[in-house]
């Protein structure tokens, strides 16, 4: 960006991952005469820029289930959004006592194992224990999450927005410390705002300690604002005939976590866990010994038992 720019925006928001690329198209839909600068800087992957995300409404929460409800509506249905969506569906696996509150709608269905494997297009039945049944949900789908994260960036500047791919450096304080009037890139550049807003996901505790704030909060006492946590994703490539197979499988979803088809751009299976651990720092999220993403092999071996023993690529999604 220009070293000279003396524009006062009225906002100027940190992060372009999914809270900061729509809030700055609501910005700029709302208050078309805005002047809004969103700061893109997409050198690391995140949830945001991950390459699958599950759209579905099954919560345990009531009000989830209505805020999840509402967005799966617009994924379906907004020109912005559903070239990136497809309804997968996803076939769960059920502890008789967890069934009543794992699953919501009334068109769930209970599957048997042969029809598991038709469906997925594996060429073994999934290790369930006793007792345990598998159920498919036929509205849950599955978003092309990078794809629709970078649409959304690109309608916020056809609004008007001004879009920067540059790292901030920290934000600019005056008043002692008291008040945020912009921020500053990392190349020494100033931009002044009348509102900055912080959307930096994981890396909004480093951005605060570099820019002083966190000093001056009163009861702060040295401890840090946010606790840092990632995800252990993997990622298993498919070989031609495999990708055929199951490139329009279910979702395939565990109390541990879950096995993914491929995205618009892969041909890969991903494997998430539900287990999370501290990071000191999003960019150190590589050091986390394989051992803490041991998980995602255990659900793949239980969903896709023929598939338990291949190479698979590991990364950390904080």
């Amino acid at each position: 960006m220009e070293a000279n720019d003396q524009t006062v925006y009225d906002y100027a928001i940190v992060g372009a991952g999914c809270f900061g690329a729509s809030t700055a198209c609501d910005l700029q839909r709302r208050r078309p005469r805005a002047k809004v600068i969103l700061f893109d800087d997409a050198t690391t992957k995140s949830a945001s820029r991950d390459e699958t995300k599950i759209v579905r409404s099954p919560y345990v929460d009531p009000e989830y289930v209505e805020l999840a409800t509402e967005a799966q509506k617009r994924w379906k249905d907004e020109a912005l959004y559903q070239k990136c969506y497809h309804p997968t569906r996803w076939i769960q696996t059920i502890q008789p006592e967890s069934h009543e509150i794992s699953l919501k709608l009334d068109t769930d269905e209970s599957i048997t194992p042969e029809r598991f494997v038709a469906m997925v297009g594996s060429k073994s039945q999934p290790r369930l224990g006793p007792d345990e049944g598998l159920w498919i949900n036929k509205d849950v789908g599955m978003v092309d999450a990078a794809l629709a994260l970078g649409a959304v960036i690109q309608e916020a500047s056809r609004l008007g927005v001004v879009v920067v791919r540059t790292p901030i450096s920290q934000l600019l304080m005056e008043d002692d410390g008291r008040l945020c009037a912009g921020v500053i890139t990392i190349a020494g550049h100033t931009v002044r705002a009348r509102r900055t807003i912080v959307a930096a996901g994981p890396w909004t505790p480093s951005l605060l300690h570099r820019s002083g704030v966190g000093e001056r909060v009163p009861g702060h006492q040295g401890k840090p604002f946010f606790t840092v946590v990632g995800v252990g994703v993997a990622t298993l490539h498919l070989l031609d005939d495999e990708y055929h197979r199951f490139k329009s499988m279910p979702i395939l979803v565990t109390e541990n976590g879950e096995v993914m088809p491929p995205g618009a751009r892969e041909t890969s299976l991903k494997i998430t866990s539900t287990d999370t651990f501290e990071i000191p720092h999003p960019d150190l999220a590589s050091q986390v010994p394989i051992e803490c993403i041991q998980r995602n092999r255990e659900v793949l071996g239980k969903m896709i038992p023929e598939l338990k023993d291949r190479q698979l690529e590991f990364w950390v999604c904080p």
